[in-house]
């Protein structure tokens, strides 16, 4: 989870893929959700819905790096300028480097540093930012 409370969401589920401990590797999968329109108010309404897809390596001490991709839909209705409807095709990656604290057998939070990369929008791609900077922080569950 990001920023649901401004509408900003990722919802992940991880498969340990290699190894154990400190060095293991594990599959992310999950949806991405950007339906934010309290930081975007002189745009049109947007929202981002795409499956992601991603690889997190653990290297020592619950440090990790992490690349996702996000490959999905981004619509807007009424884009300033001309008042159109948008429905791009649209891929964003996501390298970050984190840090993953067990609370206990079950239960952990991962915080992290990363950067959004656009690598496609289908239209108006110049408006687009293209590197995005952020930091979050995740809790999970071990099932």
């Amino acid at each position: 989870m990001l920023w649901p409370f401004i509408g900003i969401s990722e919802l992940k589920v991880v498969v340990p893929l290699v190894g154990r401990g400190d060095g293991r590797g594990e599959l992310v999968t999950g949806m991405y959700l950007d339906y934010a329109q309290v930081i975007r108010p002189n745009a049109g309404k947007a929202f981002i819905i795409a499956p992601l897809v991603g690889y997190r390596q653990f290297l020592f001490a619950g440090v990790h790096l992490e690349l996702a991709v996000d490959i999905g839909v981004r619509h807007e209705s009424h884009h300033p300028g001309d008042d159109a409807t948008l429905n791009d095709f649209y891929i964003r990656a996501f390298p970050a480097a984190g840090y993953e604290l067990e609370l206990s057998p079950t239960f952990y939070v991962n915080s992290r540093a990363r950067v959004g990369l656009l690598v496609y929008r289908q239209t108006h791609w110049a408006e687009e930012k293209k590197v995005a900077p952020a930091v979050d922080l995740n809790f999970g569950a071990r099932f």
